[in-house]
C-alpha cells in the first residue's frame, strides 16, 4: 500500500525511481504519469485446448460484452469448453451486465437468477433469456472476502442452479439495493431499498450489527440447490471448496520472508536473462536455469527461513491453520 500511494499522483506529473541492478549500478528514470482505465475482464489465459480463465475486474457496462467477444475468439468449436471466473477482489458493479451473462451459462429460459425485493418496494425477479450462443462445459469461479454485490450475484446463482462449483473463502456480504436522495443544500442520503435474494430464497446480505447476527443464528429457515444441496444465508456466498485465507498479514509476511530467500538466491547466481524479462517469470524458472542451482540448499534456507519466522512471531493458530500451504510453499523450490 505504501509504495502504490508513493507512485500514484497527479496526471501529466513526473514519477522520480532510482533502480539498482544486480551488478549494484543505479539507473535514474523519469516517468511521466497518465491515467489508465483498469479492463473489466482481462485478457483470457488459456489453460488448456478446452479451459479458459477469465479474471473479471469489476462488472462496469462493458463487461457483457467483453465476455462474448473472448468467448467468440478463443473457444474450441469441437468440444464444449470449460470455464473458470476469477471474481476474487471484485467490488460488483451493474447487475444487468451480470444477468446477461448469466443467460449465456444457464441455457434454459425464464430460469430465475436473482431478484430484489424490500418493504414497500416491488419484487424485481431477473430470468434468463434462453438464447446461449457457445457451446459451454463445466464452469468454476474464485471468489474470497472481497468478491461482493454483482460478483456474488454471479457466484451465487451458479451455486443455486448447481451449474458451478464455488472455490476459495466465505464472499463479502453485500446484498443490499440503495438509491441517493439530494437535498436543495447538495447534501444527499443513502437509503437502502431492498436486498439481493438468490434462486433457492437466501439473501446475499451478511448481518450489519449484533442484533441482526443474533437473529440471523435463530433463523431455521432452510435453503436448498437445484439438486438439493442445503445452503445457509447471512455470511455471503460459502465456497463448495475452501481454501485457505491467503490476505492476512502474518502469512503475507511469511510468504515474503520465503520469496525473499529465492530472491538471495537467484542474485547469487547471476542468471542469464533478458532486461526484459519480468523477475516473477525468473524465480518461477530459477531452478531451471542455472545448473549450478542448488534446490537442496534453497529448500533448506527456506525451512530455516520458516523456523526462525515462527521464533521471532510465536505461531498463532493462523499460521499452525495455513502449514499445508507453507509446507508446499518450500516444496516448490524443489
Amino acid at each position: 500500500m505504501a509504495i502504490h500511494k508513493a507512485l500514484v499522483g497527479e496526471e501529466n506529473s513526473t514519477l522520480r525511481l532510482k533502480v539498482k541492478s544486480l551488478d549494484g549500478r543505479l539507473a535514474q528514470l523519469d516517468i511521466k504519469r497518465g491515467s489508465y482505465e483498469i479492463p473489466s475482464i482481462d485478457p483470457p489465459i488459456k489453460l488448456a485446448k478446452n479451459i479458459l480463465y477469465l479474471k473479471i475486474n469489476h462488472f462496469s457496462s462493458k463487461v457483457y460484452g467483453d465476455f462474448m467477444k473472448y468467448l467468440e475468439n478463443n473457444l474450441d468449436h469441437t468440444q464444449p469448453t470449460n470455464l473458470i471466473f476469477d471474481v476474487r477482489d471484485n467490488p460488483g458493479g451493474i447487475l444487468q451486465e451480470v444477468t446477461k451473462m448469466l443467460s449465456q451459462l444457464i441455457t434454459d429460459k425464464s430460469v430465475l437468477l436473482v431478484y430484489t425485493d424490500g418493504d414497500n418496494q416491488q419484487k424485481n425477479e431477473y430470468m434468463s433469456a434462453g438464447k446461449a450462443f457457445f457451446n459451454l462445459g463445466k464452469i468454476a469461479v474464485l471468489i474470497n472476502q472481497n468478491s461482493a454485490s454483482a460478483s456474488e450475484v454471479l457466484a451465487g446463482s451458479l451455486q443455486d442452479h448447481d451449474r458451478a462449483v464455488i472455490v476459495g473463502n466465505n464472499s463479502f456480504g453485500k446484498g443490499l439495493v440503495q438509491t441517493d436522495r439530494e437535498f436543495e443544500d447538495g447534501s444527499a442520503v443513502k437509503l437502502t431499498i431492498s436486498k439481493y435474494y438468490l434462486p433457492s430464497g437466501r439473501c446475499i446480505q451478511r448481518p450489519l450489527n449484533a442484533k441482526e447476527k443474533a437473529e440471523n443464528a435463530k433463523n431455521t429457515k432452510e435453503f436448498f440447490t437445484a439438486k438439493g444441496r442445503k445452503m445457509t444465508e447471512g455470511e455471503g456466498i460459502q465456497p463448495d471448496i475452501r481454501l485457505l485465507d491467503m490476505s492476512s498479514d502474518s502469512l503475507q509476511n511469511l510468504i515474503f520472508e520465503i520469496n525473499k530467500i529465492a530472491f538471495k538466491q537467484a542474485r547469487k547466481n547471476k542468471f542469464q536473462y533478458s532486461n526484459q524479462l519480468n523477475w516473477s517469470q525468473v524465480l518461477s524458472k530459477a531452478p531451471s536455469i542455472s545448473k549450478n542451482f542448488n534446490t537442496k540448499t534453497t529448500e533448506t534456507l527456506a525451512e530455516t527461513a520458516f523456523i526462525k519466522y515462527c521464533q521471532n512471531n510465536k505461531p498463532s493458530n493462523e499460521i499452525l491453520i495455513n502449514e499445508p500451504y507453507i509446507k508446499a510453499a518450500i516444496q516448490s523450490f524443489k
